[in-house]
């Protein structure tokens, strides 16, 4: 799961405090997207089981998600594009809200707003600097993607390029920035996404279609020492490719950018 904040809102600070109180621990693990402006973390799940699991692919275990938290860095965006995401977080007042963990929480979990919805006319001022900040500017907290894990799935689904060939058979419309399958340097974490499809979004002005969320689909092959190990029964946190690789995730965020 995955969800984006904004520097000027208090930026990932209050989502992982949020995340934190429902057990969830931070990696510290910091991925930076310089020609993006955004920074990014990510928490690794509670171990959580119903008491017959061991960690594998049965027996019980309930797996709770990775959770990918990043942040723009308003004020290294050009003036337009940075005033026009205070005019939105602050109403127009120029006061611009710090969230807390309890909001950060609401927003999540009830879906609520921490701030109006923008102007089509702000919304395309970022959009013209930065499709991330404008996709939060229109989505607030609202979940950004989600991502399956491949290596839990049936056999005949259970690799990236079959996956992908699959979904492309069903018509599924998959990002291509990057290549379709984005691979890590070790060969180890493989990923691949849909393109977002465009969402009606009622603008303060008039509704408009603009890119909503989307899925990612991500295969963690087992480490060096642990290929011996039957396929399902494999530890999520230890046998597999753990963590992210930023070359990759850099390319997925533009499953938000909208096609030519």
């Amino acid at each position: 799961m995955a969800f984006r904040t904004l520097s000027i809102t208090g930026g990932v600070a209050p989502v992982i405090a949020f995340l934190e109180s429902l057990g969830f621990t931070q990696t510290h693990e910091t991925l930076t997207f310089a020609s993006k402006h955004v920074a990014a973390t990510w928490l690794r799940p509670p171990n959580f089981t119903n008491g017959n699991g061991n960690g594998g692919g049965g027996g019980g275990t309930l797996y709770y998600p990775r959770i990918f938290v990043s942040e723009l860095n308003v004020s290294a965006l050009p003036p337009q594009a940075a005033e026009a995401l205070v005019r939105v977080v602050s109403g127009g007042s120029g006061q611009v809200p710090v969230l807390t963990a309890e909001m950060a929480g609401r927003c999540i979990c009830e879906g609520l707003r921490p701030w109006p919805y923008p102007t089509k006319a702000d919304y395309d001022a970022i959009l013209a600097h930065s499709d991330y900040g404008a996709w939060t500017a229109a989505h607030a907290l609202n979940l950004n993607h989600a991502a399956v894990a491949i290596h839990r799935l049936a056999r005949e689904f259970s690799n990236a390029s079959k996956l992908a060939d699959a979904l492309k058979l069903q018509h599924v419309t998959l990002s291509e920035a990057g290549g379709i399958i984005k691979t890590s340097p070790d060969g180890l974490l493989l990923q691949f996404a849909t393109q977002a499809d465009a969402v009606e979004v009622p603008f303060a002005d008039g509704t408009a279609a603009v890119s909503g969320a989307y899925i990612e689909f991500a295969e963690r092959r087992p480490l060096p020492g642990f290929r011996h190990i039957p396929s399902g029964t494999w530890d999520e946190y230890s046998h597999l490719r753990d963590g992210f690789e930023t070359g990759s995730a850099d390319r997925i965020f533009e499953a938000t950018q909208a096609k030519a």
